[in-house]
């Protein structure tokens, strides 16, 4: 019991638990002793049942209620899928037209080469 003592007590000072460094033994046993008597004294030896919430009936505002959530759950997703799928399509938008410049482009040079393998005529 008395090593039980000297734990808790080195346990106390090294936590800071209410004793300063320099707490002689018997501070610190008296300290624990009052704890142990709160801690007795707070604790509750019978049990408590948990109380059963009361039967709410489904009223018309309730059912307006919890659809009005799941709406503005449902907008949320669409707007975010609407979103998304509108920044596919421009993308596809600029990429066409960056590869219909580029075809344009490439079908130029390929004119200007068949000219110059051709020659003046």
């Amino acid at each position: 019991m008395d090593g039980a003592k000297n734990d808790i007590c080195s346990a106390l000072l090294e936590a800071g638990g209410g004793a300063t460094p320099e707490a002689s033994r018997n501070e610190c046993v008296v300290r624990v002793f009052e704890l142990r008597r709160m801690l007795e004294s707070t604790a509750c030896q019978t049990t408590v049942e948990p109380i059963e919430p009361p039967l709410v009936l489904e009223t018309h505002r309730g059912f307006l209620l919890k659809e009005m959530a799941w709406m503005a759950a449902d907008f949320r997703v669409e707007r975010k899928r609407h979103n998304i799928m509108r920044k596919k399509r421009s993308k596809a938008v600029v990429q066409h037209f960056r590869g219909a410049r580029g075809r344009a482009q490439k079908q130029e040079r390929e004119h200007q080469v068949s000219k110059k393998k051709v020659g003046p005529a």
